[in-house]
């Protein structure tokens, strides 16, 4: 059940998160979203330093992590560019097979049949929540990938990359984890960025909440990894577009479409399912 209960509260932060980056998501480039909400991600968690243990081995992992978790973000931000939103998400948010997977190979995690089945309902749950079926017939149809392989890559990317938390998380508690994995995201954007930083004061309001949301997610995120078996927490934390859409709805005092409604109701099924 503590699985669930943290699997959850990181897919609601990252959910709070991305919702609060929409508005500035359609005037800012993806680089600049990027570094000032990395900033103020690092901002909120730099005082838990003065409590943790750190370790060098630790720290030097975690910047690596950090580094190569920027990858999966530029090919997101280049698939957003290239390719539609309901494309580009339902493959994306595929990332929890990849961790899952890596599990079962490295940690040699015992995944029974019944949570496999449980996983793939939950992803066809965030499928049906996020796609966009004209688009992706249209995309089909015109036999281009429309940013469908930059999409690929993100999964993989971020499929890895959660199941590289676990290295530094050995040597390092969760505050300080996220810190530098944070850290490492927010060199690789600087470099990419040309070694420019924009001007934090002119930047939109959203960005320092949906910063402070995603620290939250991070050491929960972080700390459900360490703890939990992978091939369970994964999957939980997959779910964040669903949270995402409730949350925004709930906001905007909107009711819930057909087609949200049916993607909600398959994720419940099969987050009750892999809790068996």
């Amino acid at each position: 059940m503590s699985a669930i209960l943290f699997g959850l509260l990181t897919s609601l932060f990252f959910a709070l998160s991305n919702t609060l980056l929409k508005i500035p998501s359609t005037k800012l480039k993806g680089n600049d979203i990027a570094l000032i909400r990395g900033f103020w991600t690092i901002l909120v968690l730099t005082p838990f330093l003065f409590i943790s243990n750190l370790n060098t081995q630790g720290i030097l992992a975690a910047l690596t992590v950090g580094i190569l978790g920027y990858i999966p973000l530029f090919y997101l931000f280049k698939a957003f560019k290239h390719g539609k939103v309901g494309v580009v998400l339902p493959i994306a948010n595929s990332f929890a097979i990849i961790t899952t997977l890596m599990a079962l190979i490295f940690l040699k995690e015992y995944i029974s049949l019944i949570r496999w089945i449980a996983m793939f309902i939950i992803i066809a749950g965030i499928v049906i929540l996020t796609i966009n079926f004209k688009e992706f017939k249209s995309s089909l149809s015109n036999h281009k990938l429309n940013g469908t392989h930059y999409a690929v890559i993100t999964a993989l990317g971020w499929g890895i990359v959660t199941f590289l938390y676990t290295w530094p998380a050995k040597y390092l508690d969760p505050y300080s984890t996220s810190l530098f994995v944070e850290t490492g995201v927010l060199l690789a954007a600087y470099i990419a960025n040309s070694a420019q930083f924009p001007n934090i004061l002119t930047m939109p309001k959203n960005i320092i909440p949906a910063g402070i949301l995603a620290a939250l997610a991070s050491v929960c995120m972080v700390y459900g990894l360490s703890n939990f078996q992978i091939s369970l927490f994964a999957p939980i934390i997959a779910t964040s577009p669903i949270l995402g859409a409730i949350s925004s709805h709930l906001i905007n005092k909107e009711l819930l479409t057909r087609k949200e409604t049916m993607g909600l109701i398959t994720t419940v099924i099969g987050l009750i399912l892999i809790s068996l």
